[in-house]
């Protein structure tokens, strides 16, 4: 007998994808948008909340996937410096902290590392019992780029792209092929 593509028991034929919920939360046109997913860019998951980078409002966004046939914005936390230009998010394995790489615009907030605080105090319950998030950007955000002239920046973290993490060290990744500052994180005493 001959068996069709996508028949039961089919291992060759990729399935077919389809959407099971979905999530909106930006209104306008730039550079006036509102709302905490405008320009969605970068995006790691965490449990069940993927936190996003939301370049276009400067934000990192929780959205709630426990239920993926109706996905929620469980909170959002927002710099106009330090996030400014958000465009990847890392969350440490404690679920304490989101690393948070921005690429900034001049000639302020270019290019900073930033933390964000999602330890478990800053969750609250809604009137519901859905949990929410209160995010905080810790001070002290790692800066390396600085503007030499009106045309060109210097440093590790001008025009970020992206981020990796392995075990203890972290990459960022910059605007050129190849760009990368990697930093091995120190063991606390």
């Amino acid at each position: 007998s001959s068996s069709s593509s996508g028949d039961v028991g089919d291992t060759t034929t990729p399935p077919a994808r389809s959407t099971v919920g979905f999530v909106q939360d930006c209104a306008g046109f730039p550079p006036r948008q509102s709302g905490t997913l405008c320009g969605a860019r970068g995006a790691f998951l965490g449990g069940h909340y993927l936190w996003v980078a939301a370049t276009q409002v400067d934000a990192v966004t929780a959205v709630d996937l426990y239920r993926p046939d109706m996905p929620t914005v469980a909170g959002s936390v927002s710099d106009p410096v330090v996030l400014k230009s958000v465009v990847a998010v890392w969350v440490h394995g404690s679920n304490d902290y989101v690393v948070a790489v921005s690429r900034g615009l001049r000639p302020t907030g270019i290019g900073h590392v930033a933390l964000v605080d999602i330890r478990a105090e800053r969750w609250v319950k809604d009137r519901s019992g859905r949990w929410l998030a209160r995010p905080r950007v810790l001070p002290g955000a790692l800066r390396d780029c600085e503007t030499s002239d009106a045309y060109r920046s210097e440093g590790f973290l001008c025009g970020s792209r992206g981020l990796a993490v392995h075990n203890m060290t972290a990459c960022v990744y910059g605007s050129q092929p190849r760009e990368r500052a990697c930093r091995r994180a120190r063991r606390a005493a």
